[in-house]
């Protein structure tokens, strides 16, 4: 009896075990946006989610429409949430105040960061989240993940927007958007499904494909 009682306790951790955390992660951010009825494309065999997402009117107009890229790994997943207007590279005085402002609004946060591709103007911000030694992740886990990101995209959208097409400083940036953190700003942190045309979704997959390019010749040097 003592281990029939033992089997039906430890049947559940058994059944987990058959599983990848891979296809947990999958199967969790997929009961997520299904949840949430937004439109997604889940490419399995590249192990990733594309989807779009965008503000209300209280977000600058050019900031408005974010790109989604989630990445699904063995035991993690990162999420890339990107805009659709990039800094000029020729512009020097452009490119210093953007790369000091993302600069400034990196420090001290503690989940998730900007990056900027100085070699082609790029802005985007990065969440990953590493799964190992867990049973499964978590829906607020998944959730902290896709929200998070475009909160802060929401909240220093301004300052990207004043710095690539008013010619604002660093500092001027931060002062539009950090001196903004009020429960009423914070209203349009909340991203609405966005429906992605047919030559949207190819651009976003063709992006896909040039980040998984890019990891995998990394990792190759790496090697």
């Amino acid at each position: 009896w003592q281990s029939i009682i033992k089997f039906f306790i430890m049947f559940p951790l058994y059944t987990v075990a058959t599983i990848s955390m891979e296809k947990l992660i999958a199967n969790r951010i997929r009961e997520i946006l299904d949840e949430r009825n937004w439109n997604y494309d889940h490419k399995e065999e590249v192990g990733c989610f594309l989807f779009g997402v965008r503000f209300s009117k209280f977000v600058p107009k050019p900031v408005r429409r974010l790109e989604y890229i989630v990445f699904v790994e063995e035991d993690s997943f990162t999420v890339i949430t990107g805009i659709t207007i990039e800094v000029d590279c020729n512009e020097e005085k452009e490119m210093v105040a953007m790369t000091n402002f993302l600069h400034k609004a990196n420090f001290g946060r503690k989940k998730g960061c900007f990056e900027f591709d100085t070699d082609d103007g790029d802005i985007r911000f990065k969440f990953h989240v590493d799964c190992e030694d867990i049973v499964e992740p978590s829906k607020a886990m998944i959730e902290n993940a896709i929200d998070i990101p475009a909160g802060m995209m929401s909240l220093y959208g301004e300052g990207i927007v004043g710095i690539i097409y008013a010619g604002y400083a660093a500092e001027e940036a931060i002062e539009k958007t950090e001196g903004k953190l009020s429960m009423e700003g914070r209203r349009r942190m909340l991203p609405e499904e966005l429906e992605m045309s047919d030559k949207e979704l190819d651009e976003l997959t063709a992006k896909t494909k040039r980040e998984i390019e890019r990891v995998s010749s990394l990792q190759e040097a790496i090697d």
